[in-house]
């Protein structure tokens, strides 16, 4: 995603440049569960270091009032739907 990123914005905010648009809100809701993967697979997703640009661009789009109100927080992700999930489905 970091390409695509850099490529797509120009070097601007968003996938379209300065305004939130469809790749944005498309990608953005993935974004949620990488605290659920890291914590699950014990392991940390590089983001300061291999993709900045992406770091750059979460934090700005979980800074719209518009994403934070429909998005549930990573933790949320990760106790209420991942790990009932795998209660429910995944034999250890």
């Amino acid at each position: 995603i970091e390409g695509a990123l850099k490529e797509f914005s120009g070097g601007k905010t968003y996938f379209g440049g300065e305004t939130l648009g469809f790749l944005d809100i498309a990608f953005i809701p993935l974004t949620g569960w990488f605290y659920t993967y890291e914590t699950l697979g014990k392991f940390k997703i590089p983001l300061e270091d291999k993709s900045p640009c992406l770091k750059a661009w979460m934090k700005a789009c979980m800074e719209k009032d518009s994403i934070k109100r429909l998005l549930p927080h990573p933790e949320k992700i990760l106790k209420e739907y991942a790990i009932e999930f795998r209660k429910k489905y995944v034999r250890d």
